[in-house]
Order: structure tokens, then C-alpha cells, then sequence
């Protein structure tokens, strides 16, 4: 039971110095050596709880889809109407990409499947915030059903990702693309 906490805790904070480091620095800044020296554990250590400096990354993520869940689901608490909640699901989703870019932007430039891939790394936790939107989407257009809100959910990420995408490739203000995006996302819903 201790050593199984005692984990955690290493985990947490190796989790928490490498959060930094993508976030700052970016994903190839990022050396194995250089984290485990700072945060006081072994490489040995870091490999065996992540894997590799993929894991690490794709545990980085996970947490990222976390924090972005509790959120979304607060927010949608203190905003009612469900065209304010998918509006605010999408403008805290560009940015924590805005605020987190050095964090992702090599990997999905180098990686033109990027966003497919954490999906389909990490299905479980996106199916979360799918559901979420779903609902939403079912309050804008009640003439779908769950499965139709659901699918209509997965469009509407992967459009709101093409934004996410053309902003890292040729930079700008990627929260000023929120009204096209929003107007987008409401017409298909709606022509439904």
C-alpha cells in the first residue's frame, strides 16, 4: 500500500516537471536525463512508470483531457444555455491549446494524425468529453437521437482539430477562430 502511494507521488511529480518542460520548452527539448536529475529519481525510474518519452507525453496528455473535463463540466454547470455551453466547451479547449502550444505543436506538425492518434491512444477519457458535447448537442437540435448527437460529436471535434491544426501551422489568434467555428458547428447541428 505505501509503496504503491509512494509511486504515485514519484509519478505525480515526474508527471508535474515534465508538464513543465513540454510546456515551456517543447516535446524534443524534453531529455529523460535532464527530468529525472531535476525531479531526483532515476532514469531507471521515469522508463519504468512511463515506458518511454512517449508515455510520459501521452500520460501528459491524459492529464491535459482531465483538467479539460473538470472544467468543461463546470462551466456548463454555470452557463445554461447549451448554444453558451458548446461555445464555452470549444473556447476552453483553443485555449488550453493556445496556452499549452510548445506542448503540442511539434508533435502535430511532425504527425499529421496526431489528433487521431490520442483518440485512439486514449479513447475512454475523450469519450468523456464526446458525451459532454453530445448532451449539448442534443439540447441545440432535440430531433437527434443519442447515437446521432454522439457521431455529430466526433464531427464536430475533428472540425474544432482543423482549426487547432491550421493554427500551428501558420500561427495567428486561434481563439478569434471561435465565431467561425461556433457558426460552423451550429449550422451542421441544426441541419441535422
Amino acid at each position: 500500500m505505501i509503496k504503491a502511494k509512494l509511486q504515485d507521488v514519484k509519478r505525480s511529480l515526474i508527471l508535474e516537471a515534465a508538464a513543465e518542460s513540454f510546456e515551456s520548452a517543447g516535446y524534443e527539448a524534453l531529455k529523460i536525463s535532464d527530468l529525472a536529475k531535476s525531479v531526483g529519481v532515476s532514469v531507471g525510474t521515469i522508463y519504468g512508470l512511463f515506458d518511454s518519452k512517449e508515455g510520459l507525453y501521452m500520460a501528459y496528455v491524459k492529464a491535459q483531457i482531465g483538467g479539460y473535463i473538470e472544467e468543461l463540466r463546470a462551466r456548463c454547470v454555470e452557463v445554461t444555455e447549451p448554444e453558451a455551453q458548446l461555445e464555452a466547451a470549444f473556447w476552453l479547449k483553443f485555449s488550453h491549446f493556445a496556452s499549452k502550444r510548445k506542448a503540442v505543436e511539434e508533435c502535430a506538425k511532425n504527425n499529421p494524425l496526431f489528433f487521431s492518434n490520442i483518440r485512439h491512444s486514449e479513447p475512454e477519457i475523450l469519450e468523456q468529453v464526446y458525451k459532454v458535447v453530445a448532451g449539448i448537442v442534443r439540447r441545440i437540435n432535440p430531433a437527434l437521437d443519442e447515437d446521432e448527437a454522439l457521431a455529430m460529436s466526433y464531427h464536430i471535434a475533428g472540425l474544432s482539430d482543423g482549426y487547432i491544426n491550421y493554427w500551428l501551422v501558420h500561427d495567428g489568434d486561434l481563439l478569434s477562430q471561435l465565431p467561425a467555428l461556433q457558426a460552423q458547428m451550429l449550422t451542421m447541428i441544426k441541419g441535422c
